[in-house]
């Protein structure tokens, strides 16, 4: 009686049919829209994995030229530091000959007094 007093027909009415082509259809939609989004994070992290893959190159090749840089340096002090001490050595080593040389000749004259001397006084 309601339905006559509105004006409301029986076709106008949301049936039980209607109610599953209409679950039927959002599905679909739903299932569409998660294809894109899935599409969409695909390709997003398409970008991600391409951009660490990119700043792990530029890392590697910093690193590397780096330590090539600091095998350069270290490579140049350790040969100055080596210069510098084989100086330091040849110079130490001409000190200890003239050294030696001139505690033989002290040696050496006093043996030559201790001879004289004796010759001298019969000792």
């Amino acid at each position: 009686m309601l339905a006559i007093d509105s004006g409301i027909s029986m076709t106008d009415y949301f049936t039980k049919k209607d109610a599953e082509g209409f679950k039927k259809e959002i599905s679909e939609e739903f299932r569409r829209y998660m294809g894109i989004l899935k599409e969409d994070f695909q390709r997003s992290l398409g970008f991600v994995i391409d951009g660490q893959k990119d700043l792990e190159r530029k890392l590697t090749d910093k690193i590397e030229s780096t330590a090539t840089g600091l095998r350069k340096e270290l490579t140049g002090k350790i040969e100055f530091t080596d210069k510098k001490l084989s100086n330091k050595i040849d110079s130490l080593r001409d000190e200890l000959i003239a050294h030696r040389d001139n505690t033989e000749v002290h040696v050496q004259k006093a043996r030559v007094k201790k001879r004289v001397w004796s010759l001298e006084f019969g000792v």
